[in-house]
Parts: C-alpha cells; structure tokens; sequence
C-alpha cells in the first residue's frame, strides 16, 4: 500500500476521534437529528479523508436504502456511512448525503 495523503481543512472542522484527521467542515452539516447504534449522528453534504466500504442494501429508521459504511483514511475508524440509494420518494434528499456517527468525530478549530 502506498502512502496516505489527507486533506487539510481550516476553520471549525470535524476530525476522527481516533486519530485527528480532518473530516469535514462544520459549516457543511445539513441535520443533528439522526441516528445510529452508537447514538447520536450528524448528516453532512460531504466529507474527506474517508473511504467506502461494499455496497449493501439496508433497513433503517426511515426506510431501505443501499449504502456503503465509511472509514477514516489514517486509521480505518468507521465514522459513518453515504447513501447511495433510497426507495422511499420523500427519502431521496439523502442520495450522496453523509451521515458521521458523533462517537467517532470531534469538532475543534483547525488553521492552515
């Protein structure tokens, strides 16, 4: 495996609770109302530092959608899972959306 580079953010910026690495802007949360087993989850427009696990289709709260889990680049923590699909119409908003559980993020003040 080759090295890892990240992408640094300023300003007010989530990062992996595990190791510290910039996840996304704090400016791009778009809900503080979700949900996952560890509690409490944020759905944002985008993230960085982060790859996809496989695609599988799941039951949630709100219905079935296909997602794929999301892990930190730097330390493979799961910070979340994106949306792929949703079969519920009044649902679909969340296609490309991400949800970061709040277990596995931390927000703090970044500069360049």
């Amino acid at each position: 495996m080759g090295r890892v580079y990240t992408v640094g953010l300023s300003g007010e910026v989530w990062c992996c609770s595990s190791c510290n690495t910039h996840v996304a802007y704090h400016t791009l949360c778009l809900s503080t109302d979700f949900h996952c087993q560890s509690g409490e989850a944020y759905l944002f427009t985008d993230c960085v530092n982060a790859f996809q696990g496989n695609k599988r289709r799941e039951r949630l709260r709100s219905g079935w959608y296909v997602i794929s889990d999301l892990f930190c680049v730097s330390c493979s923590q799961k910070l979340g899972w994106i949306y792929h699909e949703a079969t519920n119409d009044d649902m679909k908003y969340k296609i490309s959306r991400v949800v970061l559980e709040r277990a596995s993020i931390n927000l703090e003040s970044a500069s360049e």
